[in-house]
């Protein structure tokens, strides 16, 4: 683990275990309950759209907006993270994007992006991606599906789960 956030909560020795149980809800979240259907799809595919944009060109605090704190992501081989506070996950969103720009980033755009509101507070979007240089050239395939919730009116993402690209979910 890195940072202090990450270093606080091993002292502590819950933050694992809470940060299990948040991963765990999510997924209940997303495989319990009953969907929506397409109403609302297009309000979370613009939010998502948004976020993708301002990630790409947007300031540490604009990007922060767009995340619920605390903020948890499950790297491909299970390592769950929690990021507590906006500040935290400020600077690990400046890491982030100094090991992009160090990658030669310029853009990203994505290659398939799957939405569903699941209820009228929660919803997944899962997605893959390409990282593009200055050139035009791809430089790097991901995937991630975001579980996002509604916080005072405004969607927010609360889990990040990356994955290979092409395990993007369809969401039908």
């Amino acid at each position: 683990m890195t940072g202090e956030a990450d270093r606080r909560l091993l002292r502590r020795g819950h933050g694992v275990r809470f940060a299990s149980r948040v991963a765990i809800a999510a997924t209940w979240v997303m495989l319990a309950l009953p969907a929506q259907g397409a109403q609302g799809d297009a309000e979370i595919d613009t939010f998502m759209r948004n976020y993708l944009e301002t990630f790409d060109h947007g300031h540490a605090w604009e990007i922060v907006a767009h995340y619920d704190a605390p903020l948890f992501m499950l790297a491909p081989n299970g390592d769950l993270r929690a990021y507590e506070t906006p500040k935290d996950i400020r600077l690990t969103i400046k890491k982030w994007k100094r090991y992009m720009i160090h990658g030669g980033f310029e853009d990203s755009r994505w290659v398939a992006l799957n939405v569903k509101r699941l209820t009228d507070g929660t919803a997944i979007a899962s997605t893959a991606f390409e990282r593009v240089n200055s050139r035009g050239q791809v430089y790097q395939r991901a995937g991630a599906t975001y579980t996002l919730r509604k916080k005072d009116g405004k969607w927010v993402i609360m889990l990040i789960h990356i994955h290979d690209p092409d395990a993007v979910m369809s969401l039908d």
